[in-house]
């Protein structure tokens, strides 16, 4: 996902890190070269600390300034990297090999580490047996039974390896990863109960019970993210209320925990500003509304700036919203009102003359509009700049028969009501004139014509 707006990084600041650390790194096969020190965040790695290894692949990390524990990154300038674990123990040596960081890692003065260390070394070996076991279904599909069956056996070895790690150390930060990646197990269904989604319902409602807010390090892991991604776009209905309703039943949850809560806020925000995402731009504007714009997640000037404004454009012309009416006037003088525009289907284009794509689409817009004028379909048109001789120039060129409309100086503030930061923009509205689609190319209204009124 991308990052629109930089709320995320608000949580870096109000972690609750560790203000010494001192780690050697010994990397044998470099030498007098930068080390980049980073951790994840998210779905993103942050590349913060730089630390110089000497002629001999050796260099410390160390400083007082607060750092978040989670799982960090060594890398090297050949992006070349080995992950370790920042807990607890904040004094301790890593030294590898670049022939290969895990299989040549030495662990000193960290009993995190070491165990990280060999758990990679184990999952190594069963990766090599996994690829082994592929390698010969393809080579001898006959074999294809007994090697799932085998395939299926690394998989329970894998989850018996996390289980005996949680046993043994249960209050560690590898055992709390391990713990947030495991998904509940569904309990056997009462025979009398009829429904059918038992399983899928059970393990959404119980999908965070394993998950251990209170350790806050895991927020700088993949782990969170890629959950909390699944969870809402792979487990929710995609529907504006269901995720609204979703979203603010897990913020509730994570009230206690405001790291995380400022994160998913952050995360459900920046995810929805999408307005191409169909009807879901309601999800963004009412969590705008209610939590940034109130002050709830707090955010630099900046970021509420561009929230603020993105809401402003965003609000009016979210799906299902009767569109607001603009009165503009035609080239001979004569005023149209969107609003009072008799269709059963209404296309706003807004449009340059001197836009490389307005040129390309207007002809197609044009097609649509001789196809399906008499099926109840218009078009109002709108010039959005302030040459008219430029203007009519165009609509001659083009044939242009639709509604043609044009407002130069902006006084019915179709800018503002359609949100016209961009050319060419088209708009549907049906006959209440009810936004339907928003910012679409003609390839789509045309399969939205389709749709409706038929070839």
């Amino acid at each position: 996902m991308s990052r629109i707006f930089s709320v995320f990084v608000f949580a870096i600041s109000i972690f609750c890190g560790y203000s010494q650390h001192n780690i050697t790194f010994k990397i044998n096969g470099v030498k007098n070269v930068p080390l980049t020190i980073g951790y994840h965040y998210g779905s993103e790695v942050v590349r913060k600390y730089t630390v110089d290894l000497d002629k001999t692949g050796k260099g410390v990390f160390s400083g007082d300034t607060p750092i978040p524990g989670g799982i960090y990154l060594a890398i090297l300038p050949d992006n070349n990297f080995f992950e370790f674990l920042m807990t607890d123990d904040r004094e301790f040596t890593l030294e590898t090999d670049t022939s290969h960081f895990v299989l040549a890692m030495k662990v000193i003065g960290s009993d995190d580490n070491t165990m990280f260390n060999d758990y990679q070394k184990f999952m190594l070996g069963q990766k090599k047996k996994s690829i082994d076991l592929q390698l010969r279904m393809r080579q001898n599909p006959d074999s294809a039974v007994f090697i799932r069956e085998s395939l299926k056996k690394i998989t329970e070895e894998n989850t018996i390896s996390w289980k005996k790690i949680v046993a043994a150390h249960p209050e560690s930060f590898l055992s709390s990863i391990f713990m947030a990646m495991t998904d509940p197990e569904v309990p056997e269904k009462n025979q009398l109960d009829t429904n059918r989604n038992y399983e899928v319902e059970y393990v959404k409602n119980h999908y965070w019970d394993n998950f251990r807010f209170s350790d806050e390090k895991l927020l700088y892991t993949p782990v969170f993210y890629k959950r909390l991604d699944h969870y809402f776009t792979g487990m929710i209905k995609s529907d504006p209320d269901t995720i609204i309703s979703e979203g603010y039943r897990f913020l509730d949850k994570l009230k206690s925990y405001p790291i995380f809560y400022r994160y998913t806020a952050g995360y459900l925000l920046n995810y929805y500003a999408d307005y191409n995402q169909g009807n879901l731009d309601k999800v963004f504007v009412t969590f705008a509304t209610d939590l940034f714009l109130t002050g709830k997640v707090p955010v630099d000037s900046a970021d509420f700036s561009a929230i603020l404004q993105q809401t402003l454009q965003m609000a009016p012309v979210m799906y299902g919203n009767v569109a607001k009416d603009i009165s503009l006037e035609s080239p001979d003088g004569k005023q149209y009102s969107l609003l009072e525009t008799k269709a059963e289907y209404t296309a706003v284009f807004f449009y340059e003359t001197d836009c490389a794509y307005c040129v390309y689409e207007t002809p197609r817009l044009k097609s649509l509009y001789d196809k399906y004028k008499n099926k109840s379909f218009e078009v109002f048109a709108v010039y959005t700049q302030s040459d008219k001789d430029a203007w009519i120039k165009y609509i001659n060129d083009f044939g242009l028969t639709w509604i043609n409309t044009w407002d130069p100086e902006n006084r019915s503030e179709y800018r503002y009501k359609f949100w016209v930061d961009e050319t060419p923009i088209i708009y549907l509205l049906n006959n209440r004139k009810e936004i339907i689609a928003k910012k679409i190319d003609t390839a789509e209204l045309e399969r939205l014509l389709k749709i409706n009124l038929g070839e």
